[in-house]
This record gives C-alpha cells, sequence and structure tokens, in this order.
C-alpha cells in the first residue's frame, strides 16, 4: 500500500538533503556538529509509535530486538557507509556506548545493501567495538501490518531515532549529531 508523503515528511527530507549538503564539506560538517542544539534539531512526533517486535541481525552473528530495551532509552542510529556525515557520526556513538550509561541503548543500524562482511569491515575500519552494529532487515524499516506501519522511516543518512522509556519511539533528529558532550545526556534523559 502506498502512503503518500506528508509536507511534513517532504520539509522533513528537504531538511535532510540540506545537512547531507553541508556535510559534503569539512568546514561546513564542522559547523553542524559543533554548533547544534539538540532541542531546535529534533523532530519530535505528536504521537509516539511503539517500537515493533523485529530481531535486528548484528555484525557478531548475534541478534537484538529492540523491544528488549523497554525501561531504558535508546538511541537508533540508522546509517550507511557510503555516508560522510555517518563516518564522522559512529566514532562519536562509539564514545557515548563506551560510557555504558545506566539505563541508555545505542544501536547502530547499518541501512546500505553491503554484504555482511563489507559492514563488519567498515566499522572495523572506524574502531567500533564498543557499539552495537545491526544490519536492517526490510520488515523493521518497511514493516506493514494492519494494524501499523514501521516507525523508522529513512528520510536522510544517518537518521537517529530516540525512544522512550515506555518503549516507544518519540522522535528524530536527521543529519549528523554530535553525541560527545554533556549536551547529548541532558537532552537524552528527558525521555521517559
Amino acid at each position: 500500500m502506498h502512503h503518500p508523503i506528508s509536507r511534513r515528511g517532504f520539509l522533513a527530507g528537504s531538511s535532510a538533503a540540506l545537512v547531507a549538503l553541508a556535510s559534503s564539506s569539512p568546514d561546513a560538517a564542522a559547523a553542524v556538529t559543533h554548533n547544534q542544539d539538540f532541542r531546535s534539531r529534533f523532530i519530535s512526533l505528536r504521537v509516539a509509535h511503539p517500537v515493533p517486535s523485529v530481531a535486528i541481525p548484528l555484525i557478531n552473528n548475534k541478534s537484538i530486538d529492540l523491544t528488549a530495551f523497554r525501561g531504558s532509552r535508546v538511541i537508533v542510529n540508522f546509517w550507511a557507509t557510503w555516508c560522510p556525515g555517518c563516518r564522522q557520526e559512529l566514532p562519536a556513538l562509539q564514545g557515548l556506548a563506551a560510557k555504558q550509561l545506566p539505563g541508555l541503548k545505542i544501536v547502530a543500524i547499518a541501512a546500505d545493501r553491503e554484504p555482511p562482511r563489507k559492514i563488519t569491515e567498515f566499522a572495523k575500519g572506524l574502531g567500533l567495538s564498543k557499539l552495537a552494529i545491526g544490519l536492517a532487515p526490510e520488515s523493521l524499516i518497511n514493516r506493514k501490518d494492519s494494524e501499523q506501519l514501521s516507525p523508522f522511516v529513512l528520510y536522510a543518512m544517518p537518521i537517529t531515532y530516540i525512544i522512550g522509556k515506555s518503549g516507544a519511539v518519540e522522535g528524530y533528529f536527521l543529519g549528523q549529531i554530535d553525541w560527545s558532550g554533556d549536551e547529548a545526556l541532558t537532552f537524552i534523559e528527558r525521555f521517559n
């Protein structure tokens, strides 16, 4: 079933395109990364959407289900090997994951169509040993039930969704985010 794009979706996609263009130059990427206001860049959903129960294969031959993290705040980052902003954002997510903060889970899901071996090589090349790296199952992104669509729509790369403690997607960030500062943690802590 085809769903027409909403005005909000169009605007979000347009914003993502501008962020992607800005991140193509190192100076512009630094401006986007270091002069950010988390509150103004976060696109809050009017209605929080429950996360579907889907097994997400990890590059370490295990799998996770995002519904198992209910009671924690979860950062779900979708990225691709061809994305320059992703190459810069993933190490910051790695640093945040390495802190092993109680009540915070982080999953970085490769959304491109590279074989698992290529994704693993890419992750090793960036030193992402502390970050849960998943491979996007089609059912996670394009889930079509009679009751709901997947809350994960890939408007841009990277795109990061925030899941609150209730297990519902609260909103998302388009483009690269700097997760290394205290502002990131302060922002994430507000989700219940």
